[in-house]
């Protein structure tokens, strides 16, 4: 039996007319691209899990975990990944980064729905 071919970003989008729905895809999206982001630039830094954890003094795997939205780390540690791979935290208004995430969705261009834009 072959596969049937799905458009995953259309059914996003359908989705998303539900607002309850919408708020918990935002979230989830924001998480994603966090991760994705220091995961990109721990690579772009040429550093593999195992280095940046001795580099940080914690395992290999709770890397591992973090990168796989397995595991949540302590603040404290967060910390030292985002300062070992040298990203720097920004806090910004809550509404523009939830006005982002939905402009990207409803913008008929992007293909990026469900996909990091980096």
């Amino acid at each position: 039996m072959p596969f049937k071919e799905i458009d995953i970003k259309a059914i996003i989008k359908e989705e998303c007319k539900n607002e309850e729905f919408k708020k918990s895809y935002i979230n989830i999206k924001r998480e994603y691209d966090f991760i994705w982001k220091v995961v990109q630039a721990r690579k772009e830094k040429g550093l593999t899990q195992k280095a940046l954890a001795e580099q940080i003094g914690v395992s290999q795997q709770e890397i591992s975990r973090f990168e796989r939205l397995r595991h949540v780390p302590r603040l404290s540690s967060l910390m030292k990944i985002i300062d070992a791979i040298g990203l720097e935290l920004k806090l910004v208004n809550k509404s523009s980064v939830a006005d982002n995430y939905i402009n990207r969705m409803n913008d008929e261009k992007s293909d990026d729905i469900g996909e990091s834009d980096e």
